[in-house]
């Protein structure tokens, strides 16, 4: 079964795409958040992993250590802030 992580996997688009993903039956889902959310990944019924996505070395730990195959991400960026890469750097410019 393929390993699929929802990257901002506790917030409402995120939370639906795991949701989707869950339905088909078809993958292992695993939710990736800023901070652990232990209720909401009870409520959705999959593991949930904090993940600190500024530090890049330790997100591909993350991923590998989890045989994650697929990444869709939902992190966005709350209006009038730097968000989790800041104003300097973009996450498509960073390479895991």
């Amino acid at each position: 079964m393929v390993v699929v992580a929802a990257a901002g996997g506790t917030g409402t688009v995120g939370r639906n795409i795991a949701e989707a993903l869950i339905a088909q039956a078809n993958h292992e889902v695993i939710i990736q958040s800023r901070t652990a959310n232990p209720l909401k990944a009870k409520e959705i019924g999959v593991r949930a992993i904090g993940t600190d996505y500024k530090e890049v070395s330790a997100t591909r730990k993350i991923l590998e250590d989890n045989n994650v195959h697929t990444v869709i991400s939902a992190l966005i960026r709350m209006p009038g802030t730097a968000g989790p890469f800041g104003t300097e750097s973009h996450p498509s410019r960073r390479r895991l």
